[in-house]
C-alpha cells in the first residue's frame, strides 16, 4: 500500500531553507511578502505548512500557517494553525520556513492510521448501553449504521475482560454480534470499539466428498484425515481470535445430522471454539441451502490462535445411511 500524505504535509524539496518577511505582517493579514520565495515551495505544492518566527530564531512564539497560494513573492496564508496563536504583528525580517512542526506530526499520525486504522471507540452510555440487551445484542443509544458496516470487527469489555467479535446485524438502536457472550449484567459492558476490514480475515475450508463416514473426534482430525494436511491448516499470521465459524452441506444427512466444531492451537493441545452441544460444536442443517453458524457460543478461553498454531475440524457423524457430502466451513478471525 502506498502512503498518501495529507495535503498539509509538504513534499520533499531540496534546500527548502528559511527566508524572511519582506515587510511587516499584521495579525489580521492573510498574505505575506517574502524575501526569497525560491527557498520555499511553489504554487504547485499548495497547500503546505509554513512557520513564522522571530528573526533571532524560532521559539515558543512561532506561528504555524497553511500556505494556500503563491504569486510571485507573495504567499496567501491561513493563520494560527495547530494550536499556535497569531501575535499582533510580525516585524519585517522575521523568519519564515517549511520546518517540521507538531501539526506535521499530527497529520502524519492521522495518515498512518488510515493505513493501519486504530480501533474507533464508542462512548459508554452516550453511544451504547452498558447493559447488554441480550447475550448477543447491544443497545445502541446513537445511530452508528452509517459508520459501522455489517461484518466489522469489534472489541468490547464485559465484566472487566476484553473480548473480540464481529457485527452480524446493526440497526439504529441495536447491534447484533458473534463472539463471546456478553450476558445482561447491569453496567458490565464498559467499552465498545469497532475496526475496519484490515482487522478481519475469513478462512474458507472445503472438504469434498463424504465427510462423515466416520467420526473425527480425536487426532488425526478431519482436515488431517480428509485433506491430508499434517496437523491441519497452519496459521502463519499474527495472533488473532476466531470469533465465528459457519458450515454448509453440499449434500445433507437427512437423519440425525452431523456436528462440526473448529479447533485451534498447537499440536497436541487443540482447543474447541464452539461450546454448543457440550463442546461438540454446531449441528449442520438437514438441507444444503442453509448455513449453520456460531453466535455467542464461542469459548472465550480458547478462541485465540497464535503464529505457528493450526486450524482443525472435529466432525461427529450423523445417523443416515446416505452420508453427508461436500462440507464448506468459513472461519472468521479478528486481529487485535
Amino acid at each position: 500500500m502506498v502512503l498518501s500524505f495529507p495535503a498539509t504535509l509538504y513534499p520533499s524539496e531540496l534546500n527548502s531553507v528559511s527566508t524572511t518577511l519582506n515587510g511587516s505582517l499584521a495579525q489580521a493579514s492573510t498574505s505575506v511578502t517574502v524575501t526569497t520565495v525560491g527557498n520555499l515551495l511553489g504554487n504547485s505544492s499548495c497547500p503546505f505548512l509554513v512557520m513564522i518566527g522571530p528573526s533571532t530564531g524560532f521559539d515558543a512564539t512561532t506561528e504555524i500557517c497553511i500556505c494556500t497560494g503563491v504569486s510571485g513573492s507573495v504567499l496567501t496564508i491561513t493563520r494560527a494553525q495547530g494550536g499556535s496563536t497569531a501575535p499582533t504583528t510580525w516585524a519585517s525580517g522575521s523568519l519564515i520556513a517549511c520546518n517540521f512542526s507538531s501539526l506535521h506530526w499530527t497529520n502524519l499520525v492521522t495518515d498512518m492510521n488510515t493505513l493501519a486504522p486504530a480501533w474507533v471507540p464508542l462512548t459508554a452510555t452516550t453511544d451504547f448501553s452498558t447493559t447488554g440487551a441480550s447475550t448477543s445484542t447491544i443497545t445502541m443509544n446513537t445511530d452508528q449504521t452509517s459508520k459501522i458496516p455489517i461484518g466489522s470487527p469489534i472489541k468490547y469489555t464485559y465484566n472487566g475482560t476484553l473480548y473480540y467479535g464481529v457485527v452480524t446485524a446493526l440497526t439504529s438502536g441495536l447491534m447484533t454480534i458473534a463472539g463471546p457472550t456478553i450476558n445482561t449484567g447491569a453496567g458490565l459492558l464498559t467499552t465498545l470499539a469497532y475496526g475496519d476490514s484490515n482487522r478481519i480475515v475469513e478462512v474458507p475450508i472445503s472438504i469434498p466428498g463424504y465427510f462423515e463416514e466416520t467420526a473425527y473426534t480425536s487426532a488425526p482430525y478431519a482436515i488431517e484425515s480428509l485433506l491430508f494436511m499434517r496437523y491441519g491448516i497452519p496459521w502463519w499470521l499474527p495472533k488473532a481470535y476466531c470469533v465465528q465459524f459457519k458450515a454448509l452441506n453440499g449434500v445433507a444427512d437427512t437423519g440425525t445430522t452431523p456436528i462440526v466444531n473448529m479447533l485451534v492451537g498447537a499440536v497436541g493441545s487443540m482447543n474447541y471454539i464452539s461450546t454448543s452441544n457440550s463442546n461438540t460444536g454446531i449441528s449442520l442443517p438437514g438441507n444444503n441451502t442453509s448455513w449453520a453458524s456460531t453466535v455467542v457460543d464461542i469459548s472465550s478461553a480458547n478462541y485465540a490462535i497464535s503464529n505457528g498454531n493450526y486450524i482443525e475440524l472435529e466432525i461427529t457423524k450423523g445417523t443416515d445411511t446416505v452420508k453427508a457430502q461436500n462440507l464448506t466451513v468459513v472461519a472468521v478471525f479478528v486481529f487485535p
